[in-house]
């Protein structure tokens, strides 16, 4: 995924607007508010339940219980949103994402 984000870096940066604007308005505002107010604690248990929910129980195994094997489609899709919205394809993400061991 990382080559589709080098390539066509149009296609991250509209995940990350998106992303952004969803952290800032809508449901995931409150998600958003946590992690701006510096709550470790609640940030951790709002991003488990929402991942619970919406991640793994509303969009992979709802589908697979109307139209069985559904949920192994939308869980490789997702896969591949967080792999073009996470790839560190510049040096702002790099330093981000890649890990650097200190001296």
């Amino acid at each position: 995924m990382m080559y589709v984000a080098l390539f066509n870096p149009g296609v991250q940066e509209q995940l990350l607007r998106d992303v952004q604007t969803s952290l800032t308005e809508g449901p995931l505002a409150t998600v958003g508010a946590v992690y701006l107010g510096g709550n470790v604690a609640a940030a951790a248990v709002l991003t488990f339940l929402v991942n619970l929910l919406v991640g793994a129980i509303l969009t992979i195994t709802l589908p697979s219980l109307i139209v069985p094997f559904a949920g192994i489609a939308l869980g490789a899709y997702r896969a591949v949103l967080w792999g073009l919205l996470l790839a560190p394809t510049t040096s702002q993400l790099a330093l981000v994402m890649i890990p650097i061991p200190s001296p």
